[in-house]
């Protein structure tokens, strides 16, 4: 058994950074390395996959981290409004770590300054389905992509509000018109862009609340086959939604 000890400068950026995942699933499994955070997850049956990853120097101002740690959080909102109780200071941020077979976990995590601290025990590997980045790239493959286009948060935040007029029903399609993509409920049709050009007419359709777990973030939208892969251009965050059945 051995302790890391950071530092926390910013810890909005860490708060933020686990909210992109808490919608998706309570628990989350960190891969802390001497560079960066990250972390992927999914939901239950697998029609959405979502990783990001986010500098270690924009959440530590101290750090000496020299293998890749495994780090399994039971309740990802928990452990982010923690923060809050430690102000805007910098406090300090132990991981304790053993070495299991031939990697290094978490078993808990101790925040603290001069006057609190809070503890949570890291949950077990075991409850993770881990997803290698080898398997994570061949997911994010748009090398056979149909077509792409943009889709900034605007237009996002524009397609979220009209889910209120079709409250009865739960799926949003992306249509490819010749030069169109519309997208598309029961009761409207908004139009994204006019500035395409396509060969054939397509269709895709995944699930509202599948939908929603895309960030506020402008992002680059590939159909491929029957999955959209949305790339952030605002951050290293990458969703895989499925074809709603």
């Amino acid at each position: 058994m051995k302790q890391l000890k950071l530092k926390i400068s910013q810890s909005n950026n860490f708060a933020n950074f686990l909210k992109k995942f808490s919608s998706i699933e309570a628990a989350l499994l960190l891969e802390l390395d001497s560079t960066m955070l990250k972390a992927k997850t999914h939901t239950p049956e697998r029609s959405v996959v979502k990783y990001s990853s986010i500098p270690i120097d924009e959440i530590f101002s101290e750090h000496e981290i020299t293998e890749e740690i495994k780090i399994g959080i039971h309740n990802i909102d928990k452990l982010a409004q923690a923060f809050k109780y430690f102000g805007e200071g910098e406090f300090d941020f132990i991981i304790n770590v053993e070495k299991v077979q031939d990697q290094f976990v978490g078993t808990s995590i101790v925040m603290k300054n001069s006057s609190l601290d809070i503890t949570f025990q890291c949950a077990s590997l075991k409850i993770f389905t881990f997803i290698t980045d080898d398997i994570l790239n061949k997911i994010i493959n748009t090398e056979n992509s149909e077509v792409d286009f943009l889709l900034p948060k605007e237009q996002q935040s524009k397609i979220i509000s009209l889910f209120g007029i079709d409250t009865d029903y739960s799926k949003i399609s992306f249509t490819i018109d010749n030069t169109s993509i519309i997208a598309k409920g029961k009761n409207f049709n908004y139009e994204i862009s006019s500035d395409v050009r396509v060969d054939n007419n397509t269709e895709i359709s995944v699930l509202k609340h599948h939908y929603v777990y895309l960030d506020r973030e402008d992002s680059q939208v590939y159909l491929v086959g029957d999955q959209l892969i949305l790339l952030s251009n605002e951050s290293d965050t990458k969703l895989i939604i499925g074809q709603a059945e």
